[in-house]
This record gives C-alpha cells, sequence and structure tokens, in this order.
C-alpha cells in the first residue's frame, strides 16, 4: 500500500505562531529587512521559560568568525560573534518577530566561575546539538539536548554556495584556548580555532 505526504503551508503572524500546538521539525520561512529568505526550525517546546526555541534551519549566506582572534578568553559571553548577531543580525529581523522574542540568560562554566549574559539570538550548544556529557559539553550549564537533533542527518546544516558545511556553536573547547566547538557537513561534533569563518545557524525563544 502507497503512502502520500502532502505539505500544508500558511500565512500567520509571529505572534500567532508562538501561541500555535507546533511539533518539532516545523518549518517557518519569513523575510529578513535585507531581501533574504530564511527558514527556521522549532527544535524544543516549552524549555528556558519560553513556549518554543527556533534554530536557522540552514546557515545564512555569510560565514562569520567567533572572534578576530584565536582565543575563546571569556566564551560565549565576550566574544565577537554575540556582538554580531546581537547588533548586525538582529537588526534585519522582522520587527514581528523581534515583538515576541524572549531574552535568554546563558551560563557557562569557564576556569571554575560561572559566566552568563542575556541574549535575544544566540548559537546552540554542545549540548544542546548533541546532549548532555558528549564530547565537548563541559562548559555548558543548564542547557538541555534539542529534540528535533537526535542525528547526524538532522544537523546537517547547508550554507550558500558550499553544500552542507561546517557550522558554528557557542561552546569553548575545555581543552583548548583557542577553539569553540562547532557541528561539521556531516552532522558530527568537531571544534576549530575561533578566528575560523565558518557557518551560522542561530536560534532564539518565543
Amino acid at each position: 500500500m502507497a503512502t502520500i505526504t502532502t505539505k500544508k503551508t500558511t500565512t500567520n503572524t509571529w505572534k500567532k505562531l508562538r501561541d500555535m500546538p507546533l511539533a518539532a521539525g516545523t518549518e517557518i520561512t519569513d523575510t529578513l529587512k535585507d531581501g533574504t529568505s530564511i527558514t527556521f526550525e522549532v527544535a524544543a517546546l516549552d524549555v528556558y521559560g519560553a513556549k518554543k526555541v527556533l534554530v536557522c534551519k540552514d546557515c545564512l549566506e555569510k560565514e562569520h568568525s567567533m572572534n578576530k582572534r584565536a582565543t575563546n578568553k571569556g566564551g560565549w559571553a565576550a566574544s565577537g560573534m554575540r556582538e554580531y548577531l546581537n547588533n548586525t543580525v538582529l537588526d534585519v529581523l522582522p520587527d514581528d518577530l523581534r515583538a515576541v522574542i524572549v531574552p535568554r540568560t546563558i551560563k557557562q562554566k569557564l576556569d571554575g566561575e560561572t559566566v552568563e549574559c542575556e541574549d535575544q539570538i544566540w548559537l546552540p550548544s554542545m549540548t544542546e546539538m548533541f546532549g548532555e556529557g558528549a564530547w565537548g559539553t563541559d562548559a555548558d550549564l543548564e542547557d538541555i539536548h534539542f529534540p528535533l537533533y537526535s542525528t547526524e542527518k538532522s544537523r546537517v546544516k547547508e550554507c550558500a554556495d558550499h553544500g552542507t558545511w561546517w557550522y558554528w556553536l557557542r561552546s569553548p573547547v575545555a581543552t583548548s584556548s583557542t577553539g569553540f566547538g562547532y557541528v561539521n557537513s556531516s552532522g558530527s561534533s568537531g571544534n576549530n580555532y575561533a578566528s575560523y569563518a565558518d557557518g551560522v545557524a542561530f536560534g532564539f525563544c518565543i
């Protein structure tokens, strides 16, 4: 017996989408103020004090480094990527989306101390992508594994003309002073020098 799978497309405001019962994996496409079309996926539900967590389905068109220099000092809170996302990228999000974003407190353990900051948009962590206790999750505090990312295939993202590509995560490498974690082109974990330009796929809460 053959089965047919179809997709239903509807148009809604972000305020309505926030309150709708959407399943993990649901895709939402919108247009940024610069004219770029972008698609987000529902990655988790009812966590971090929000109804939904969404993450870019694929990377932004432009790659970006975590820091200008090959250092992870200060972790996510001190990173150039954080500044880039919460200024340059945040500024081009649609106004009705920005109106429903729930700011999130992010905590990391760095050199035995807890460092925290509050962001509207952010990169996922190693824990959120690979689960608690996975390689590279040492610095992540109070993070949960997003149900959407349970397999290598589910973590793969494309970047402009590159096809499937590496993209950054916000977790600094505990055994190195120069790198942050990433997801490689096959959906597995890895790390790279913070000064390298890799893909950017941010997340946010609504």
